[in-house]
């Protein structure tokens, strides 16, 4: 149930261990966290069960337990004195409150058209002012794509007209765009979702696109038209693509939100993976949340029932302006709330909820990209390095038990740390950064996982740790530090932007060998930094990088065929990363 690890962390050109913490039981299937750091606690609901986690160690026996009802999807707080959860409940999906203080389920109901039937169908929700917004679909086998606030039921169904198959939700956002707000504006849930449509050559053929849709947060529906249904439902395409070589990413599987609670400086981080089989790629792309905006207050798309089908609305738009949140100006008007909108408003955005312009990313293109690889989880973490600039931090899962750790530092993006996590091969379902604690909880089939943001003492010299540029980390003249336990920074070495400067040259420790003669020599060189490249010399001079028939390159090492006493003497392994060149390993070799 409880474990204390340690993990192995590998690069191309070498591996070390870390320490980390481990929770699992019986159950399985460690799927849905919640995380309060003010109160010190991690709220896990996996198959048949909800735990209460100590995050400062979730291997503390004193965690809490209760059984609970199938798969749990839905996991967050409801008010000061409970938790609201929901589950699949075998097809027959059901929601209940939790009364935190005493750890217990009370007031379950039928969840239908809130909670999902399927624990492997797409769900997200989000709590705010003690309603429930939830994305879900909802029917035994395939179903519809609902939005629903809950106590009050209202919802927006997606029309019959829409040509696609079931929605794959994958997250939700609020952002509270009322705070100083200079129009009176309102606060927004912003839903993020794979469709996959029908007719192939609807958006330049392809069968599946992500997008991103936004409700306001007080839209009440209408009276007549659109009566119990969403007025301010808009939704536009997330577009992640390299738009030289017509590359798009397609699907969608996380986002996240970096400084939620200033809306206006909103970065969102998304996870994507290519629809086509035959090419295991994935993508990050970063958006702004001035960008989205931007893309709900442009133009309309229209269904023409033409082989086109959506095109730009060009035509003269009904006022107020469809789909938007009530604002000063509105009530101003004489809208108050969305009961007062005009039938003429209502039916246009009943008829025009998707626009025409696209959300791109920062750039245009992604930020950082990965063959061979399916990306699943994504959190981000703001780093302020020694150099007084902050550098955004990014943790990302994959499908089969990985943790890459990225920094994005100007228009570069660099792999620091790749992180199994499992013997047995499995994806990385959840991904939550307790950023107060420099933590990161990683949930899969089998259980949670505990590992911290930093593992600066693996760097076992100055080069080593510098070139790293890993912003939490910095050397001391005697060990690499995690610099955000440092008072004294002012002795500490850190070089974000170049990763080549404030270390003095390398001077390894020589290691002695005596080997019979004739015999093969295997000679280990370990480079810290993942982007660094080796180069050998022997005698002073530089084997060539092809290796030949006696000398065998193997990644870093180098294995020297045959040897004999001509091969006696000095072998300097050097790690070239950046413009500069230390030295790493030194052997003395010895053959008789």
């Amino acid at each position: 149930m409880f474990s204390n690890f340690r993990i192995v962390l590998d690069h191309p050109s070498h591996r070390y261990v870390i320490d980390y913490k481990c929770f699992s039981h019986s159950m399985y299937n460690y799927t849905t966290f919640w995380l309060e750091e003010d109160q010190g606690v991690l709220y896990v609901g996996a198959r048949e069960a909800i735990f209460a986690l100590n995050m400062n160690d979730i291997t503390d026996k004193s965690m809490k337990m209760m059984d609970c009802y199938n798969y749990i999807r839905f996991l967050q707080r409801f008010n000061a004195t409970h938790l609201f959860t929901c589950g699949t409940n075998s097809f027959k999906p059901h929601y209940a409150y939790i009364e935190i203080e005493k750890f217990t389920l009370s007031d379950v109901h039928s969840g239908r058209k809130i909670c999902p039937y399927n624990p492997t169908v797409g769900y997200t929700g989000v709590i705010i002012d003690n309603k429930i917004y939830a994305a879900t679909l909802y029917g035994f086998q395939s179903g519809q794509a609902n939005i629903k606030r809950f106590p009050e039921m209202r919802s927006f169904q997606m029309e019959e007209w829409f040509s696609y198959s079931p929605n794959e939700f994958v997250d939700s956002v609020l952002l509270r765009e009322s705070v100083n707000s200079s129009v009176g504006d309102d606060d927004k849930i912003y839903f993020f979702f794979t469709e996959k449509l029908v007719r192939e050559y609807e958006f330049n053929g392809k069968p599946e696109v992500s997008w991103v849709a936004r409700i306001c947060k007080s839209d009440k529906g209408g009276v007549k038209i659109l009566q119990r249904k969403w007025t301010s439902f808009l939704k536009t395409r997330l577009v992640c693509s390299i738009p030289e070589y017509g590359f798009h990413f397609n699907i969608l599987k996380n986002m996240y939100v970096l400084n939620q609670e200033h809306w206006q400086d909103a970065v969102f981080y998304g996870v994507f993976v290519s629809q086509w089989q035959n090419v295991e790629i994935s993508a990050v792309c970063q958006y702004t949340s001035a960008d989205i905006r931007k893309a709900f207050e442009g133009l309309y798309k229209e269904d023409q029932r033409s082989p086109k089908r959506w095109s730009r609305y060009i035509h003269r738009v009904p006022e107020p302006r469809p789909g938007s949140c009530i604002t000063d100006e509105f009530r101003k008007a004489g809208f108050k709330i969305s009961y007062d909108l005009p039938d003429r408003v209502l039916d246009f955005v009943r008829k025009h909820p998707l626009m025409d312009e696209e959300v791109k990313p920062v750039g245009g293109r992604p930020l950082f990209t990965k063959k061979q690889v399916n990306y699943t989880k994504i959190v981000v973490d703001t780093v302020t390095a020694l150099d007084g600039e902050q550098y955004n931090v990014m943790f990302i899962g994959t499908d089969n038990g990985w943790i890459h750790k990225l920094v994005n530092s100007g228009a570069s993006t660099h792999i620091v740390e790749e992180i199994r996590l499992y013997k047995d091969l499995q994806p990385v379902e959840s991904l939550v950064l307790a950023r107060t604690q420099g933590t990161l909880f990683i949930g899969s089939q089998s259980g949670v996982t505990q590992l911290p943001v930093s593992n600066c003492h693996v760097y076992k010299n100055c080069w080593d740790c510098v070139l790293a540029r890993d912003p939490y980390c910095g050397w001391d003249r005697s060990v690499c530090q995690d610099i955000r336990t440092q008072k004294n920074r002012t002795s500490l070495i850190q070089d974000i932007a170049n990763g080549n400067k404030g270390c003095l040259d390398s001077n390894p420790n020589v290691i002695n060998r005596r080997v019979p003669d004739g015999s093969d020599i295997y000679l280990q060189c370990n480079l810290s930094s993942n982007t660094a490249t080796a180069r050998w010399e022997f005698g002073g001079s530089k084997i060539l990088s092809g290796g030949g028939p006696h000398y065998w390159l193997v990644e870093t090492s180098l294995v020297v065929m045959k040897a004999h006493s001509p091969d006696s003497g000095v072998y300097i392994c050097y790690a070239q990363e950046n413009g500069i060149s230390y030295a790493v390993t030194s052997y003395e070799i010895s053959v008789s």
